[in-house]
């Protein structure tokens, strides 16, 4: 074990004033001495603990001041451990106080993982969901753990209105079926996929997912690859439907028994450079009179 710098300056100051004190009484030498040592020890562990936490926030860099700075992230870090711990109503109050202090990406709460019993308690995430809508500011986000298994792809919507001009600032809403909770129409859906963003400047929001579920519709036939959308903006026409993922015979006869969902759009699909697919829906909103 060697000594810092610090310390053996101490070791030595320490045992030159010992040696100051050669001639005094033992037992007041020896007091001395024990009073010395453990002013040393105090100033070695304190510079230890400097250090320490010096490493740390190197190492952490942006991230550690963010979690001392902002009274968001704090309280974000705060509700993740009690989610952890199964106090769900106290996670909730505070993911919500989080959210109240202006969390930069309120979609991070949809796939954190230390958030997971919260969104697994069917009773607390369509208040999640809700709380998500309400403060909706990502223009793109990951909508689907990349632990869950499927092939990964992205979604793209672009907003217009009727002349071609795009819908910014629109919240949009996207919920999906997977094989642990599947859509069918008429049913009591509470979705586990989900994404409420908001539109930029070009009307564009985006998500990345996996691809979605064909769960039967309860008479036996398979559903075609589906998102729902709602769209909300202020002098807009509030829009719902679904988004088909496919032109196929099953996508046609989806599209017509979907009339209680409201309108359908098909997204075009484009292979990506890595190999996966992208779909992108131009969607048109319209102004109120």
């Amino acid at each position: 074990m060697s000594l810092s710098p610090a310390c053996a300056r101490g070791f030595f100051v320490l045992s030159m004033k010992i040696s100051s004190h050669v001639s005094a009484p033992v037992g007041e030498r020896r007091a001395f001495a024990w009073y010395g040592f453990a002013r040393l020890v105090s100033s070695c562990l304190c510079l230890a603990l400097v250090a320490a936490w010096s490493n740390e926030a190197l190492a952490g860099g942006a991230k550690v001041d963010a979690q001392v700075d902002s009274p968001a992230e704090r309280l974000y870090l705060r509700a993740c451990g009690h989610a952890a711990r199964g106090h769900l109503d106290l996670a909730y109050e505070l993911l919500a106080e989080s959210f109240g202090h202006g969390l930069t990406h309120p979609m991070q709460a949809a796939v954190d993982t230390s958030l997971a019993p919260l969104l697994a308690d069917s009773v607390w995430r369509p208040q999640v969901r809700d709380l998500i809508h309400r403060h909706a500011w990502d223009e793109e986000a990951v909508m689907a753990a990349r632990s869950l298994p499927g092939q990964r792809v992205v979604i793209v919507v672009r907003l217009s209105d009727e002349h071609d001009e795009p819908v910014s600032r629109a919240v949009v809403d996207l919920r999906q079926s997977d094989a642990a909770h599947p859509c069918a129409p008429g049913s009591a859906w509470n979705p586990r996929l989900f994404a409420s963003l908001r539109a930029n400047d070009s009307g564009r929001v985006a998500v990345e997912t996996i691809l979605p579920d064909t769960s039967g519709n309860g008479n036996g036939c398979p559903l075609a690859r589906h998102l729902h959308l709602t769209a909300e903006r202020q002098g807009f026409e509030v829009l719902r439907g679904v988004i088909l993922l496919e032109e196929d015979s099953t996508a046609a006869a989806f599209a017509r028994e979907s009339t209680t969902w409201g309108a359908t759009w098909t997204a075009r699909s484009d292979p990506d450079t890595s190999g996966g697919r992208d779909y992108q829906a131009d969607i048109r909103m319209r102004r109120l009179p």
